[in-house]
This record gives structure tokens, C-alpha cells and sequence, in this order.
């Protein structure tokens, strides 16, 4: 189904590549990829050889709460990598059956065409050349408007939860306030506030240093053990947070902020525009229906931090834009591909 409509874009979008074998994170390591109900029964009888035909059937599972739009998947083998990926990076299917055999993920990943509220399109933070995009551009992420054309299995289908203007209205204020010339922490407390403004429910204890501290310690703790991704990052902060308490956790924070500024002037605005894109890309705060503004301000307020503390303790004096790029796809493998939102929700309450 070719769909031709004007997508509204972030400003680095038309400007991405794929970095194809030159890629460190590759779509095709440890990702499991969602397909249609049209894409799945094509797989099935899709002719090619024999080799291919068991690695399909070995790949190809229905989920457990299958519809037409996200039907079934194609799951990576005991080590985390798709099956259908060749030693010289390419992918199988493609190579045996040509680009139309492949998925709408497969084809556009990490872009992303949305129809549940508007037309929308950028890519995930999960890819390291979306970060790099983000980072090396010299101001703050804008948006645009253009004609683009997507061949997709399916269109997804229109949000019963909120509507385009809702959901333009606040990401337009967290934007702004994620992007505004001030300290980043006074950045994340306007953005609690302005999203619990209207809350019946005081959300506030778990940013309190004492709560915040051991959520921040639960939290990695969690993440360490589930999602291999960021395991060696969460090990090393817990590591240096061990030394630490709640009353000395915020000087920390401080003086190691400063210390990486010298080595990444613009670390603030780095961070900030990668969130800019991450709300963009999720629809953020209408992902979950289920998960009210208030839980959904922890939320976002936790995967800020988390990643920040990450980088903050897994950068050195010597490290790179490359290992800064790093850290970031790894979290954001997790952050925006599992269930990790709703796992932090649940600490905090559990906490």
C-alpha cells in the first residue's frame, strides 16, 4: 500500500543514511521485529531455498495478543541475531528475494511513519546515526513539513485516546522547556510540573532525594540484570554510586556534569535534543493510554536521568564522540524498544 501524504518531520530527517557495514549497532543484533498479519502469511510462502525456508520458520512466531498491524515477529536466535543477517552484513532475504520480500520494519527502520494522530516520520534514538544527526547539529531540533511516500502493509489506525492538536500542544511546551537557555535540572522541574499540573496525585515525594536516590540505585539494579544491552554501563554506575548516599549523590552529579563538560561543552544540549526526538518519535505522552500525564512525567523524568548518570559514569577524560553515540544507542534500545517505561513505573511505586 503506497501512502503519499505531507509528514511533519524534525528538521535532520531528510538528511539520514543508513551507515549500512560501517554501523556498530546494527538493526539486525538483538532486536525483535513486529510484522503484519499481510507480511507474515507472505513470508510463510515466500519461495527460496531450503536454508532459508528453516531460518523463516525458526524466526517467524505469532505474538500473543496478534492484529493485522502487529501481527507476528521475526525473532532473533539464542544469541540476539537475526537470522536472515549474512557474515558480510547483508541480509538473506533481501539477497534470495529481492527488497519487496522484506518487512515495512526491515525496509524503513529506524524510520518511523506515524498515522494514529497525524502524519509523523523521524527515526529512533536506538540508531546510532539518529544520535550522531542530533548531536552535530548546531542549534535546537526544529520541525518541517514535506511530501513524502511510504509503501507499507498497513496504515495504522487513527489514536481513540487524544487528537493531533493534544498532542502537538504539549510536546510543543516540552520542547521548548527541554531546549530553553537554562540550568538542565530547572529544565526537567518545569516539565514535571507542567505535566502534573492538573494531577489529583502528588507524584513529587520521588524526585526528594531520599526516594529519588534509591529509585535511581533500584532502577539500574533492574536494568543490569534484564537488558544486556546496558549491562556493563549499569554495572559500572552502580559501582561508583556505592561510595555514595543520598545527601552526596547530588555533588556528585555536579562536579562530574562539569568535569565531562570539558570534554563535551554541549553535553546539556545533547541530551536535550535527543529527548526532543525520542517525544517525537514515541508520541510521548500518548504511547501508553493506560499510563495517566502524572506517571507518565516520572517516566520521562527517570529515563532522563538514567541516561545522564549513565554517560556521567561510563565517560572518561579520553572518551569519545563515538563512546558518547555508544552509550546512547545501547539506552535507547532498551528505552524505546521494551517494556522499560512501565518497568520504571513499577519500581517507583514498588520503592
Amino acid at each position: 500500500m503506497k501512502i503519499k501524504e505531507t509528514f511533519l518531520t524534525p528538521d535532520y530527517y531528510n538528511h539520514f543514511c543508513c551507515k549500512c557495514g560501517d554501523c556498530r549497532h546494527t538493526c539486525c543484533q538483538g532486536l525483535t521485529v513486529n510484522i503484519t498479519q499481510d507480511e507474515y502469511f507472505k513470508l510463510l510462502g515466500v519461495e527460496c531455498t531450503s536454508e532459508l525456508r528453516s531460518d523463516l520458520d525458526l524466526s517467524l512466531k505469532v505474538r500473543s495478543n496478534p492484529d493485522p498491524y502487529k501481527y507476528a515477529q521475526i525473532c532473533p536466535d539464542f544469541f540476539g541475531k537475526c537470522r536472515m543477517l549474512m557474515d558480510n552484513g547483508w541480509c538473506k532475504l533481501h539477497s534470495e528475494c529481492g527488497e519487496k520480500s522484506l518487512s515495512s520494519t526491515c525496509k524503513y527502520f529506524p524510520r518511523s511513519a506515524r498515522f494514529n494522530f497525524s502524519p509523523r516520520a523521524s527515526t529512533a534514538n536506538a540508531c546510532e546515526r539518529t544520535i550522531e544527526l542530533l548531536i552535530d547539529k548546531d542549534k535546537p531540533v526544529e520541525f518541517t513539513r514535506s511530501e513524502m511516500t511510504f509503501d507499507l502493509a498497513a496504515r495504522e489506525l487513527p489514536s481513540e485516546f487524544s487528537d493531533a492538536k493534544t498532542l502537538d500542544n504539549i510536546q510543543e511546551k516540552l520542547f521548548g522547556m527541554l531546549q530553553e537557555n537554562t540550568a538542565f535540572d530547572k529544565r526537567l522541574e518545569n516539565i514535571f510540573s507542567f505535566l502534573t499540573k492538573d494531577s489529583d496525585t502528588d507524584t513529587s515525594m520521588y524526585l526528594q532525594a531520599n526516594p529519588y536516590f534509591s529509585s535511581i540505585v533500584n532502577i539500574l539494579t533492574f536494568a543490569k540484570d534484564q537488558y544486556y544491552a546496558i549491562e556493563e554501563y549499569c554495572e559500572n554506575a552502580l559501582n561508583i554510586l556505592k561510595d555514595y548516599n543520598a545527601d552526596s549523590f547530588e555533588s556528585f552529579v555536579a562536579n562530574t556534569t562539569t568535569s565531562i563538560k570539558k570534554i563535551f561543552p554541549l553535553f546539556d544540549e545533547w541530551i536535550a535534543r535527543i529527548f526532543v526526538n525520542d517525544i517525537f518519535f514515541k508520541q510521548f505522552p500518548f504511547d501508553n493510554e493506560k499510563i495517566n500525564l502524572s506517571n507518565n512525567a516520572l517516566i520521562l523524568f527517570y529515563e532522563i536521568n538514567i541516561l545522564r548518570l549513565l554517560l556521567l559514569t561510563n565517560l572518561k577524560e579520553d572518551s569519545t564522540k563515538d563512546d558518547f553515540v555508544d552509550i546512547c544507542a545501547a539506552y535507547f534500545r532498551v528505552e524505546d524498544l521494551t517494556g522499560f517505561n512501565k518497568n520504571i513505573l513499577v519500581i517507583l511505586h514498588h520503592s
